[in-house]
């Protein structure tokens, strides 16, 4: 009996931690109300992923607002 505690505990707290584990949206905002009216505004970024073996993604987002 002391020997199947300790294998049933553990798994036990993996399904109760799993449960309460919680996750929430990038910090991703499209807000219209960020460019004043009759302005534009440009953002641009990059992003440099090193994947496996000796293989790179390189990828590059703009987005332009008036």
């Amino acid at each position: 009996m002391h020997r199947s505690r300790h294998v049933w505990l553990p798994v036990l707290f993996a399904i109760v931690g799993a449960i309460s584990l919680r996750a929430q949206l990038p910090f991703y905002t499209d807000d219209p109300s960020v460019t004043d009216r009759g302005k534009w505004h440009f953002e641009f970024f990059n992003e440099f992923d090193k994947l496996q073996s000796s293989q790179n993604q390189n990828t590059a987002n703009f987005k332009l607002n008036f």
